[in-house]
């Protein structure tokens, strides 16, 4: 693309959500994401456990870009390295001059001239980053910030800055949009979050300037001169060659971790997560605070799921505090798993020796309730609710520790009435609910967020009955928490209301947010399948008086003008289907227009649903069939995009449709009907089939 014609970071559509794709030059998440944002930014900051100069050749047309938008490059990236080992950074530049010599592919060079044409240029700027706390082992954020002078967009998730993980593995990110209404708080927090590292005045992270030795031996080796241009070395990179599984063009030496590694929580952990594990908790971390409901079959790995997920919420500093309720037979197995498999500290909430309640640790040792005299706070905080209830009191007073407190309590004790106020304190005192405390922790203070759990466990939830006490305290507990992780291996044994009621508690969609709505839909998408998977016969129907259209190669002669004889077969088939034989087709006509509605409800949620609702209708729709694809976008598209696209959708005409509708589009409606719904945005379900 000429980088002059690639406009500014607000006219691209962005995706929330990216994700490599299968493709035959695995170049999806370049072509998609990487090289649009160089080609329009004139600054890019980076944080990444990992760097090879394998990232700027896989993108080298958006560097040609970016150079010529007079771009610069930060980036802050990891060593491995302790504590012990920083005064001798020369031992970076030894590990590199052993990489350089084993080099010896032409397209390498280019790699390693590129990167030190960058450097040398003052285009690109590297610092080194070790965490303070030994126990940590190595520096593993991945975020970016890409800026164009008046806009921002920031993306973290998966992916390092290596050709891996741009090219080969699989990867997940998500993406913030300064002028978006909701994201200019994290577009913020990224940017605080760079600063910091950037400018050394990071709590936990040192960071150094990239020895002048180190830089000037790479430019030293095979660099072209200094007249060179920027295309000059871009053109050496055309090659439909891929980088080796090694990675050789790796410039800052990853000791043993090979690109495209476990991520630092994983490192941190005991096991090795099965792949549908890591798929679950991927999503979890990537689109906090999100609230699922997690229902592998049993023996499927829940807790593993949401210890993963819980320690790389912590790492990444977006957790300050989390509270599990289980059953009271399974405390202590969630206390060891969370201890033994990923090193979390987790204090189950029960009776100690002497009988009295105590917050008691993985090795047996009991830590007393503070008191309120414990409670370091201003006199005008006192009255807050919160310093009433002895967990937010114990987690209170371990603020200042490094890593989140987790609390394990029963939900067989929770759910007695007289403990509501101590796991969502509202009664005494002025209460603190989840819209007075920004969601998450990353590049905020951490302080006076007391009354608000950053996330909430709940196993074996389907036990939560609506009108049970258990039912009652996670419906008074979802204003005090910003994110539900809801896990049960029986959810598909529910009734379609009793399901209902646990959706509510992960904040579904307004238009789903109403249990009869919600139960007619399934019932409704339910009768439709069958209608349309029985057959229908229009053979005992008399043709339409009207005149046969075709398109242009004559072979759809008489499809549109059965539409409305196969549209009554439709709705007679729903009444018989629904048992509405007393109400008639119009009560039908009513219960699909509700479900469309439903439908569009999801799709003013899900930023994907208007892009899968299309490739719906262009899979079936001829583009010659008599509007059919206006008649569904009418049905289907939320109203806002109705309006941007100028098409009228009254209550008559989206009545009208579903009279007119042909067998193809009635299929359109079913496809929809099968995934825009809450079950698959917030149920992650994986069984041994």
């Amino acid at each position: 693309m000429d980088s002059t014609n690639a406009g500014s970071l607000r006219e691209y559509n962005w995706q929330s959500i990216y994700e490599s794709q299968p493709s035959e030059d695995v170049s999806y998440l370049i072509d998609e994401f990487y090289v649009p944002a160089l080609e329009r930014s004139n600054r890019y900051d980076r944080i990444a456990g990992y760097f090879d100069s394998g990232s700027l050749a896989a993108a080298a047309n958006g560097i040609e870009a970016f150079v010529e938008n007079d771009g610069t490059m930060r980036l802050v990236v990891g060593a491995q390295l302790q504590p012990k080992d920083r005064p001798v950074l020369e031992a970076i530049a030894d590990d590199l001059k052993d990489s350089l010599e084993e080099l010896d592919d032409e397209e390498l060079d280019a790699r390693l001239q590129l990167l030190a044409w960058l450097l040398r240029e003052d285009r690109l700027e590297i610092k080194i980053a070790v965490p303070k706390q030994g126990e940590w082992g190595i520096f593993h954020p991945k975020l970016g910030i890409f800026h164009d002078g008046d806009d921002t967009i920031s993306f973290e998730g998966s992916i390092n800055e290596t050709a891996g993980g741009w090219t080969r593995n699989y990867e997940r990110f998500k993406v913030h949009r300064s002028w978006e209404d909701g994201q200019a708080d994290y577009v913020n927090g990224d940017q605080d979050s760079f600063r910091r590292l950037w400018q050394d005045d990071h709590e936990f992270v040192d960071v150094y300037d990239l020895p002048d030795a180190l830089r000037e031996e790479i430019i030293d080796w095979k660099a072209p001169d200094t007249k060179t241009k920027i295309h000059t070395v871009v053109e050496q990179l055309q090659s439909p060659d891929e980088p080796t599984a090694a990675d050789k063009g790796r410039i800052l030496a990853d000791g043993a971790q090979a690109p495209g590694g476990l991520q630092l929580a994983e490192e941190a952990s005991t096991i090795d997560p099965w792949p549908h594990q890591r798929v679950v908790s991927d999503t979890a971390v990537n689109t906090y605070p999100n609230s699922f409901l997690l229902c592998d079959e049993v023996g499927l790995g829940k807790t593993i799921e949401v210890g993963l997920t819980l320690s790389r919420l912590g790492l990444t500093g977006e957790l300050e505090n989390s509270l599990v309720l289980a059953p009271a037979s399974l405390v202590v197995q969630w206390q060891e798993e969370l201890w033994e498999k990923f090193n979390i500290t987790a204090y189950r909430y029960e009776r100690g020796s002497d009988y009295d309640y105590a917050f008691i640790d993985p090795f047996g040792e009991e830590h007393p309730v503070p008191g309120s005299a414990d409670l370091d706070i201003d006199a005008d905080r006192r009255d807050e609710a919160w310093t009433s209830s002895p967990l937010w009191r114990f987690v209170h007073t371990r603020c200042e520790e490094s890593g989140p407190t987790v609390v394990i309590m029963s939900w067989h004790t929770a759910r007695l009435t007289d403990r509501w106020d101590q796991v969502a304190p509202a009664d005494d005192g002025v209460p603190r609910r989840r819209a007075d405390i920004p969601v998450g922790c990353r590049g905020r203070e951490t302080e006076g967020r007391e009354g608000v759990w950053d996330a909430v466990v709940v196993d074996e939830s389907h036990n939560a009955r609506k009108g049970s006490n258990f039912y009652n305290i996670l419906d008074r507990l979802r204003d005090h928490t910003h994110c539900y992780y809801l896990l049960t291996a029986t959810p598909m044994q529910l009734h379609h209301s009793e399901l209902y009621d646990l959706l509510t508690l992960l904040d579904i969609p307004e238009e789903w947010d109403n249990r009869d709505k919600f139960v007619e839909f399934f019932e409704t998408r339910q009768a439709l399948s069958s209608v349309l998977t029985g057959g229908l016969d229009l053979s005992g129907r008399s043709p339409s008086s009207k005149t046969s259209q075709a398109t242009l190669e004559g072979s759809f002669q008489d499809r549109f003008n059965k539409s409305p004889e196969y549209a009554d077969l439709v709705l007679e088939g729903l009444v018989d289907e629904l048992g509405l034989e007393d109400e008639g087709r119009g009560v039908a006509k009513q219960r699909l227009l509700q479900a469309c509605t439903l439908a569009q409800g999801y799709g003013q949620r899900y930023s994907d649903y208007r892009e899968k609702v299309d490739e719906a209708i262009d899979e079936r729709i001829d583009p010659f069939g008599a509007d059919e694809d206006t008649k569904l976008k009418r049905l289907l598209y939320p109203e806002p995009v109705l309006d941007d696209e100028m098409i009228i959708a009254s209550r008559k005409d989206r009545l009208d449709a579903l009279d007119e509708l042909s067998e193809d589009g009635w299929k359109v409606l079913e496809d929809v009907f099968s995934w825009a719904t809450p079950i698959d945005a917030c149920i992650h379900r994986n069984t041994r089939d």
